[in-house]
């Protein structure tokens, strides 16, 4: 990835069953399956991404006092620390994804 990389939801569409598919009929793509991108600002290049299964991807998250959208930051990180550690990146997220407890 290029040096400018952010953190979002994408939602990937689906209309088969499984338990922990997603409706929301603001977006273009109504139902489908949420999963939290790693990726690039510039190309949209994702380079790790988690699917969210529910409660299920709640509790296996490491830092439980953090707020959910902010353990999806350290955690999508985590799976790219080998190479963005001292790499001279910048992370860039939306409201969601942000929390004074993640800034310290």
């Amino acid at each position: 990835p290029g040096p400018n990389i952010c953190v979002d939801e994408s939602t990937v569409g689906f209309k088969g069953r499984v338990s922990f598919k997603c409706y929301n009929p603001q977006k273009p793509t109504k139902w489908g399956l949420r999963v939290y991108v790693l990726a690039d600002c510039r190309t949209g290049y994702m380079s790790a991404f988690e699917p969210y299964y529910g409660s299920t991807t709640t509790e296996s998250l490491c830092l439980p006092d953090l707020p959910f959208m902010s353990r999806i930051d350290l955690h999508l990180l985590g799976k790219m620390q080998c190479t963005l550690l001292g790499s001279g990146y910048h992370l860039y997220t939306n409201r969601f994804y942000t929390s004074p407890q993640l800034a310290e």
